[in-house]
């Protein structure tokens, strides 16, 4: 069956009422730990019976998240990216496998969508008052065109010995959440090496269980209402390892003139985004879910169903930027997302 045709409307809702989040009941509280890493917040949570592998799991998520953002963080001086932006139009690069790997899976899932999603996007970003001061009026036509001539990944050449290179002068890599989604798919897999779970682990939109089928621990994930931060949607069933990316169109944003951009760029375009304000994207991996997840912010839900076939492990909740206010999700989700009204 073709998934294009299969996102359903599941509620229709105005700003008013709240759809709040039901859990599974535990018999014993979970035992959590949160550290800051990045410019996010992580989290790890483990049934009471595994509370004794809390430390190494904190341990192994803080290799892991500091290696990637050390890496990934265009603004360290000493990171790759940095690195490549400084110096990638002059030399081809060699880069660490998992530098590498990261920005090679980025591409290959934005190109699976239809090239919706980019991390050269830097410069469109700083016209638009999203990576420095916003300007008086929105950036002319004529200045976008220029500045989409130096962004896309045609721009940049990823070789299979590991080596990278900017083809284009001015063209910058900027990976905004990648390296929160990729950071965790890492983690996970540290963990995983080290035997250890099952667990839950978050680093900043970005959830993914360690858990094996039969395992009893309950990889619940929730996700924030956008229009009412203090209540939820209801949550998502990540067992036995799924993971679990969210994408909000005004969680950071710019006000122009007046007017109120949201802050996830329009590759196509070059404008802010306007298709949805908020999507979820349960999948295999944080790196695809994250990179479907704000694909689909661009595309909104006519232009988003012709991706879905793309990405046939992905179960996706969209909500358009329309009013009144619509809950679109493909039909599994139903069943991994639970939610009551009150």
């Amino acid at each position: 069956m073709n998934r294009s045709a299969r996102l359903l409307c599941i509620a229709l809702l105005a700003l008013t009422p709240i759809i709040a989040f039901t859990g599974c009941k535990k018999q014993q509280p979970p035992r959590q730990s949160r550290f800051s890493a990045g410019h996010a917040t992580a989290q790890i949570e483990v049934n009471a019976d595994h509370a004794n592998q809390l430390p190494m799991l904190v341990a192994s998520a803080r290799r892991a998240f500091n290696s990637v953002w050390s890496g990934f963080n265009p603004t360290n001086r000493a990171g790759e990216i940095n690195k490549i932006n400084r110096m990638g139009s002059e030399y081809r690069l060699q880069i660490s496998f998992d530098t590498f790997r990261g920005l090679d899976l980025a591409d290959y899932y934005g190109r699976l969508a239809n090239g919706a999603y980019d991390f050269t996007l830097g410069p469109l970003r700083e016209i638009w008052g999203l990576d420095g001061a916003p300007p008086d009026e929105p950036p002319i036509e004529e200045e976008i065109a220029a500045l989409k001539n130096i962004v896309g990944p045609d721009h940049i050449q990823l070789a299979e010995q590991g080596a990278i290179s900017i083809l284009t002068p001015g063209t910058q890599i900027r990976p905004g959440e990648l390296p929160y989604a990729y950071g965790t798919d890492l983690a996970i897999l540290d963990m995983r090496s080290r035997e250890l779970g099952p667990a839950l682990l978050s680093w900043g939109s970005f959830t993914r269980a360690l858990s094996q089928p039969g395992d009893t621990f309950s990889a619940q994930a929730a996700l924030q209402n956008p229009f009412n931060k203090t209540n939820r949607l209801g949550s998502v069933d990540l067992a036995p390892a799924a993971a679990l990316a969210t994408a909000d169109l005004y969680k950071e944003s710019v006000t122009i003139a007046g007017i109120r951009y949201g802050g996830i760029i329009n590759p196509l375009t070059g404008h802010p985004a306007t298709g949805a304000v908020f999507a979820a994207v349960r999948g295999p991996t944080c790196t695809m879910s994250h990179v479907l997840a704000q694909s689909l912010i661009v595309f909104g839900l006519e232009k988003g169903r012709e991706i879905l076939n793309n990405f046939p492990d992905c179960e996706v909740l969209l909500i358009p930027d329309k009013q009144p206010v619509e809950i679109w999700m493909t039909p599994a989700s139903r069943s991994t997302s639970k939610s009551t009204r009150r």
